[in-house]
């Protein structure tokens, strides 16, 4: 939480200059926790292919935001900037919620694991392994439906991961998912998106029909499989079906924890408190810990609810009131949509420029007959990039082309420091350089982790449309109000 001001000595100069207000609008104070529902450790056979951490190493990594070195390098930013709780996902396979090293004197833990082969799912709040794989006879098909259900059964929340991501695509059920994950990793520059001939070549393969929101989110090309996922979340909305946003890290090795961060309303700083916040939808997610912040209020008939609430059934006029944190010069845009079987593409209700590191503003929505949804985006603009990060910066900023990423990796490189690659204890935070990745102590391991700092975070985000850059960073995605039900 921010430090008190220190009061004024007697006869001290009233109009000596203050500390500037908190740019925090989502704060623990507030009742809003941080942390990253998407995390691997070496229990997940790739992360230990590919220079993982085991249990205590890589939770250390995701506690790194409290750095006393991170802390101090980030003077402008609230002390709150680092994780609360983080979910342990490992791929098929809940071995690692008990080793002894599951545990941690300040990170709220979640257990879980990642579920499934051909398509990707997060299971939050079990302690049981659930199998991807067809039991006593059921199909591909009705195993997702059981694991939904094996899930739920054991107290835990279900949430499909990068559901557009072209090597994971997800054809199955969405029906009694928990959550959606609208974005995974970098906005858009390091993973493939879908297109509509991968989309129908899997669903032959797999035997389904799939959702119809698929075929709409296939069809969104040019922004990244992020954007994707974000679409075909919205197809969702449009069928009356209200499922929270959800961000992950997906951490392997290289970079820490809460890129992205998932921030949850909850009533308590517990596990049964995260998940309670998650089962109700009060999410909405950023690009780092000390990434952009946005809230959204409804207010009907002179009650307010919170982001991510279902709305009476009755209710046609909304005031919705928006707050936003550090995106100074960004804009905050509100998506409406109507429940529809023919997925519409939603209205854009209000877009407002940011003028301040906390702002805030309002609309009026009316909703439409039969029923609708709406939901935030905050973006700001890309910054000038570090000397020395011009060439990182140009190829973050230019779309990858049929997944081509040999320009951007080759980009990357320069920002990392070789000599604390494969030796982090040469890491020394006093040689920091804006214009690269900063080495961290915490991973203590051959093939160090790295912080991206707040300078070039922007850029692992940059948002595209039809291929170009728009000269933003995605900065916020918020979950959704929803008024009515299915069609």
């Amino acid at each position: 939480m921010w430090p008190l001001l220190a009061c004024a000595a007697p006869g001290a100069d009233d109009s000596a200059p203050v500390d500037p207000p908190p740019v925090d609008v989502a704060s623990p104070a507030d009742g809003w926790y941080r942390g990253d529902l998407h995390f691997h450790t070496n229990y997940s056979d790739d992360a230990l292919e590919q220079g993982g951490d085991w249990m205590a190493g890589a939770l250390a990594i995701a506690d790194a935001w409290r750095a006393p070195a991170w802390q101090a390098a980030n003077l402008d930013r609230s002390p709150d900037d680092h994780l609360q709780f983080v979910a342990v996902t490992d791929h098929r396979t809940t071995a690692g919620l008990a080793d002894p090293d599951f545990a941690h004197p300040t990170l709220i833990l979640l257990g879980g694991e990642e579920f499934g082969s051909d398509g990707h799912a997060g299971a939050w709040g079990i302690t049981t392994h659930v199998p991807h794989e067809p039991q006593g006879g059921e199909g591909a098909a009705r195993r997702i439906a059981d694991a939904i259900g094996e899930v739920h059964a054991q107290g835990g929340l279900f949430s499909v991961n990068h559901p557009l991501y072209a090597g994971d695509l997800w054809v199955w059920t969405t029906e009694g998912i928990d959550g959606m994950e609208v974005w995974n990793g970098p906005w858009a520059a390091l993973a493939e998106e879908t297109d509509e001939a991968t989309l129908a070549t899997r669903l032959a393969e797999a035997g389904v029909a799939g959702d119809p929101a698929l075929a709409v989110a296939a069809a969104r090309r040019g922004a990244g499989q992020n954007a994707q996922a974000v679409r075909f979340w919205q197809g969702l909305l449009a069928q009356g079906r209200h499922v929270p946003v959800v961000g992950g890290g997906d951490r392997h090795m290289l970079l820490p924890a809460g890129l992205p961060t998932t921030y949850v309303a909850a009533a308590e700083p517990s596990a049964a408190g995260v998940l309670a916040g998650l089962e109700a939808g009060h999410t909405f997610v950023s690009r780092a810990p000390n990434g952009p912040q946005l809230v959204l209020e409804a207010v009907v008939d002179g009650q307010a609810w919170p982001m991510g609430s279902a709305l009476p059934a009755e209710t046609r006029t909304v005031e919705v009131r928006w707050t936003a944190g550090r995106a100074a010069g960004g804009q905050v845009r509100l998506y409406a949509g109507r429940i529809d079987p023919s997925l519409p593409e939603p209205d854009v209700l209000q877009v407002a420029e940011v003028d301040g590191d906390h702002a805030s503003g309002t609309a009026t929505w009316t909703v439409p007959e039969g029923g609708g949804w709406l939901h935030g985006v905050l973006v700001d603009p890309l910054p000038e990039p570090p000397a020395g990060a011009e060439a990182a910066a140009e190829a973050l900023t230019t779309f990858p082309e049929d997944g081509g990423l040999e320009a951007i990796i080759g980009a990357l490189l320069p920002l990392v420091d070789t000599s604390t690659l494969g030796d982090p204890g040469r890491c020394d935070p006093a040689a920091w350089d804006p214009a690269k990745l900063w080495c961290m102590p915490a991973d203590a391991e051959p093939l160090g982790s790295y912080y991206v700092p707040v300078g070039l975070q922007p850029y692992f985000a940059a948002e595209f449309e039809g291929g170009v850059s728009t000269g933003y960073a995605m900065g916020a995605v918020t979950s959704a109000f929803l008024v009515g039900g299915p069609p």
